[in-house]
């Protein structure tokens, strides 16, 4: 007996059905979800299959996704070659329907070298540091790598500079108040400039780059969620340095990147903070045994003494601290 679901199963899709017979013991039940419409009919079960079965829980992880087998490439750079699983048959593994895909090996290595870079360092000058010299090893065009950043009274800092360019550079562009470092901290997450000679947006930076013998500048932005953190940007002396894949990718680093150097700074805030914290706790114990002061007498002199010598409190209680006395006292 076959049952007419068309007004259960409203859709265009041609579905078979097929029989499944149940044995309810004593104290069994049959538990249907709520997404579950199928009819019972005769002591039979009747539910739609899709012609071609679904594959089994284990095996559906694997479908459409990639194998990659190494490919020989006659002493260049080792190459990756990325191979299709088979749809239909997840256990098959084999050429795909065009030709293979290569990807450089940076782009394999790009995400281990994130993690790397998160896990062993702590602070933001080595955190920098290392961001910059893995660049350099994932773009071997690049002959130098930096990160900008600007300070609240607008001055312009190089982190983790690979040679002494972008730190020269940089002052070029806190003298214009342009450049692409800043155009890409500012207003475009990602600047490119393939051959400066032939770029007039910043003449200045253009002149001083050329005479360091930079042809190639790219700049991309180093944010996570809406904080800018600063700009990475790699430096070649040839032209037109880096081809799209390798933007492309540079930039999927810069986002691992940002996160490292974002959870660095995270970390010298607490460690600042916690230090302090403590520095003001032996301020007050000072002033509470040389004063007879109670605590909140203590951290209130603390404070006044510090709007009126326009100094902040860190620095007030470690002068305290270390001197003994208070400053402008």
């Amino acid at each position: 007996m076959r049952a007419d679901f068309s007004l259960l199963f409203p859709s265009s899709r041609k579905v078979s059905y097929s029989p499944l017979s149940l044995t309810l013991g004593p104290g069994s039940f049959l538990g249907i979800g709520s997404s579950c419409r199928s009819p019972l009919v005769r002591g039979t079960l009747w539910y739609p299959v899709p012609r071609r079965p679904k594959p089994h829980r284990s095996d559906r992880s694997r479908v459409g996704r990639a194998r990659i087998g190494r490919v020989p490439t006659g002493g260049r750079t080792p190459r990756h070659r990325i191979e299709r699983t088979d749809v239909a048959n997840p256990e098959i593994v084999g050429e795909p329907d065009g030709p293979s895909v290569d990807a450089p090996a940076w782009t394999l290595a790009m995400a281990e070298t994130a993690r790397d870079i998160q896990t062993t360092h702590s602070d933001p000058e080595s955190t920098a540091a290392s961001i910059t010299a893995s660049a350099l090893q994932l773009l071997p065009d690049a002959g130098a790598a930096a990160i900008t950043v600007v300070g609240r009274d607008h001055s312009v800092h190089t982190l983790g500079p690979t040679s002494p360019v972008p730190a020269l550079l940089n002052e070029v562009q806190e003298r214009e108040k342009a450049g692409p470092c800043l155009t890409a901290l500012w207003d475009e997450p990602l600047v490119l400039v393939t051959d400066l000679d032939g770029d007039g947006r910043w003449p200045g930076y253009a002149e001083a780059a050329r005479a360091q013998g930079i042809s190639t500048v790219l700049s991309i932005r180093l944010y996570v969620q809406d904080k800018a953190l600063g700009a990475l940007s790699l430096y070649s002396t040839k032209p037109d340095a880096f081809p799209p894949d390798e933007v492309v990718a540079a930039r999927a680093y810069a986002a691992h990147a940002a996160v490292a150097l974002d959870q660095a700074q995270e970390r010298e805030q607490l460690r600042a903070a916690i230090d302090t914290r403590d520095l003001i706790g032996q301020a007050k114990g000072i002033l509470m045994e040389r004063h007879g002061l109670t605590d909140g007498q203590a951290f209130s002199l603390l404070v006044k003494t510090s709007q009126q010598t326009n100094t902040p409190l860190r620095l007030i209680v470690e002068e305290l601290t270390h001197s003994g006395e208070l400053p402008g006292r």
